[in-house]
């Protein structure tokens, strides 16, 4: 059991930093590549999220509101959210967006 959850870890590691436009490079051997792109899709999403609201030493926590902006368009590469995410997954978040917020905040005390 362990060592099967291992290996989705391992897999969706793989995948975690991925484009949804270079969905292809996934790797071929993975049993149900899709499952793992899309799950390495919604937890990247759900980590820029964080890190995007988070306070870091280098830099100010953004609000939710700019938070938005940044995942609909990236200020330093200009990618679109949809473009990052795919359709489904974006359209997904933009209709539950304020549900990462409520569990973002109900994380900070």
């Amino acid at each position: 059991m362990m060592t099967l959850a291992k290996d989705k870890i391992q897999n969706l590691k793989h995948c975690g930093h991925l484009l949804w436009e270079y969905s292809f490079y996934i790797r071929k051997e993975l049993r149900n590549p899709a499952i793992y792109l899309a799950s390495a899709l919604i937890v990247g999403l759900a980590d820029r999220y964080d890190a995007l609201r988070s306070r870091r030493s280098y830099k100010e926590a953004c609000s939710h509101e700019k938070t938005l902006a940044v995942l609909a368009k990236d200020d330093r590469s200009g990618i679109h959210g949809v473009d990052w995410y795919g359709d489904e997954i974006w359209q997904v978040f933009e209709k539950h967006h304020l549900r990462f917020k409520e569990v973002f905040e109900s994380m900070q005390s």
